[in-house]
C-alpha cells in the first residue's frame, strides 16, 4: 500500500498577503579553482538530465538517507504519480518542487512520497528514509542537505523535525491555522507564529536557531498509518558553492 501525498496545496488563509522575499543577496565565492574536475562531473549529470526534461532542477542529497534528482512541473499532479525520466506513470511518483517556487525564494518546499513498508520493506524508496530522522539519534549523520542545481550547490542544515495535522474539506486537504509550512515567501508575522508553532511541535531540539532572516528547505512527506499527519522537516542554508 502507497500512502498518498498529501494534496497539500492548501488554498492560503484569505487574510495573510504574502509579498515578495526582499533579503540581502547571498555572496557566492567564485568557482574554486582545485575542484574544477569534480564540478565538471557535477555539471555534465546535470545537463544530461535536464536534456531529458526542462523540468529537471537537480539533485537533492540529505545526510545517508536520501540521494535523488528533483523537477518542478507546472502543477504539483505533474509528478506526483508520473516518472519524471520516462514520462510513465509511476505509483512512486518523483521528487518535486512545488511548481509555485522560484530558486530565489525565502523558502523551497520539495515533495517526495512514503513508501508503505508492506509495499516496500527495505524503506529506501523517495522520501521514506526520512522517518528515521524522527529519532534523535539519527540527527547528527543527516543533517545536511544540500541541494546541488544548475551552477551551484546550496547547503542546508536541519532545524526542526515535526508532524503536522491535516484536515479534508469539500475534497481538499489543509492545514491547520498557524502551521502553513509551503509558502514560498512569509509575511513576518506569520512566520513568527509559524516557526514557533514548529519549535513547539519538534521531536527534538536540534540546537539550530531559524529567524526570517534565513533562506529555508522544507521537506514534504506522509507518515505511514496516520492519514491525516505529515512529516515535516524544516532546513535553513548555511552555504553556497558556485560550479560553473
Amino acid at each position: 500500500m502507497l500512502l498518498a501525498l498529501c494534496s497539500c496545496q492548501n488554498k492560503p488563509n484569505k487574510e495573510i498577503t504574502i509579498e515578495p522575499h526582499k533579503d540581502k543577496q547571498e555572496e557566492i565565492t567564485e568557482v574554486d579553482e582545485a575542484r574544477l574536475e569534480e564540478y565538471k562531473v557535477l555539471n555534465a549529470a546535470f545537463d544530461e538530465n535536464y536534456h531529458i526534461t526542462h523540468d529537471f532542477r537537480g539533485f537533492i542529497k540529505v545526510g545517508n538517507l536520501v540521494d535523488l534528482p528533483f523537477v518542478q512541473g507546472k502543477s504539483n499532479d505533474t509528478y506526483l504519480r508520473k516518472d519524471w525520466y520516462t514520462m510513465n506513470y509511476d505509483e512512486e511518483g518523483s521528487i518535486f518542487l512545488d511548481s509555485n517556487n522560484y530558486l530565489d525564494d525565502q523558502n523551497l518546499i520539495i515533495y517526495g512520497h512514503y513508501v508503505y513498508h508492506s509495499y516496500e520493506p527495505s524503506g529506501t524508496h523517495k522520501f521514506t528514509p526520512l522517518e528515521k530522522l524522527i529519532d534523535e539519534k539519527n540527527y547528527e549523520d543527516n543533517k545536511y542537505i544540500t541541494l546541488q542545481l544548475e551552477s551551484e550547490i546550496r547547503t542546508y542544515e536541519i532545524g526542526i523535525v515535526f508532524y503536522i495535522d491535516t484536515y479534508v474539506e469539500d475534497g481538499v486537504r489543509y492545514t491547520y491555522p498557524g502551521y502553513v509550512y509551503y509558502y514560498p515567501n512569509y509575511p513576518d508575522d506569520y512566520f513568527d507564529e509559524y516557526i514557533k508553532n514548529a519549535y513547539d511541535a519538534a521531536f527534538y531540539d536540534t540546537g539550530v536557531e531559524i529567524t526570517k532572516e534565513d533562506k529555508l528547505l522544507t521537506l514534504q512527506t506522509c507518515v505511514e498509518g496516520k492519514e491525516n499527519l505529515r512529516e515535516i522537516i524544516v532546513a535553513k542554508q548555511i552555504g553556497i558553492e558556485r560550479t560553473r
